[in-house]
């Protein structure tokens, strides 16, 4: 390339053959000044890169202090709203809690209550039954002693030819009494083994029904519980969500801001 790039000379041949002449060399003055407007130039050029390298560093510190300020006062309005919903969430669960405890020892009095009532009802019908087997008891017996004075009378009786064909009257008599009593007492005794029955069936459905309302209490205690744990879990879902979509805002107007600013720088510096 060196070799092929025409060489600088000062001969130039004239309009006659064999005449020459020379050209004149240029001024140094002339020299300089082109390097000093090149300097300059250059010089000129630097320094508005400089200004505008200033430029967009303050253009650059002023927004991002804008950002930072908007970031913290953002950060400060969404924590004062979550402290705010969270103190009211707080509030109402305790003034539910609060309610549910007043329901509870209501209920809870209301079930002791029931079950001392339904104990001495027990105990009363208890203490009936064994004074009704007592009776029973007594009369057995009365009947056993009556049962055998008749016996002695009987033999009494067989000795005696005629008091023992009375005797046999009357005996035919007190059986067909004694059978119609049988009847009638084994009729009253399946009367009172179907009432005890009942009534025992009466007292087993009671503590049925107590047994599954403690369960359904124990139960709505349980689900309430749950329901309080899950509110609080979703609060706190919630609470997660609207910071990440806070942070991604955030992000988003940084993003904006910064290529508003370098727009703005570019079109100053242009």
């Amino acid at each position: 390339m060196e070799a092929q790039r025409p060489r600088w000379c000062r001969e130039v041949t004239g309009p006659v053959p064999h005449s020459l002449a020379l050209r004149a060399k240029p001024p140094k003055e002339q020299r300089s000044e082109k390097f000093d407007l090149a300097h300059r130039r250059k010089e000129k050029g630097l320094l508005e890169n400089a200004d505008f390298l200033k430029l967009y560093n303050q253009y650059r510190n002023i927004d991002e202090w804008q950002r930072r300020n908007e970031q913290k006062w953002l950060h400060c309005a969404v924590r004062r709203k979550v402290d705010a919903t969270m103190r009211e969430y707080l509030a109402e669960t305790d003034e539910r809690r609060e309610r549910l405890r007043e329901l509870l020892e209501v209920e809870e009095s209301r079930y002791f209550a029931e079950m001392e009532s339904l104990e001495e009802t027990v105990v009363e019908k208890q203490a009936k039954m064994r004074e009704r087997a007592k009776l029973l008891r007594e009369e057995r017996e009365k009947e056993r002693q009556q049962l055998v004075a008749e016996k002695r009378e009987q033999q009494f009786r067989e000795q005696c030819e005629e008091l023992r064909v009375q005797w046999m009257k009357k005996h035919q008599k007190e059986l067909c009494e004694d059978r119609l009593a049988q009847l009638a007492l084994k009729e009253e005794l399946k009367k009172q083994q179907k009432k005890e029955e009942e009534m025992f069936a009466e007292l087993w459905k009671e503590d049925r029904l107590a047994k599954e309302k403690r369960e359904a209490v124990e139960m709505q205690k349980s689900a309430e519980r749950n329901q309080e744990i899950l509110n609080v879990l979703s609060a706190q879902v919630a609470v997660l969500s609207a910071r990440k979509e806070e942070a991604k805002r955030l992000k988003e107007e940084e993003a904006q801001l910064l290529v508003i600013s370098i727009s703005f720088s570019i079109q100053g510096w242009v």
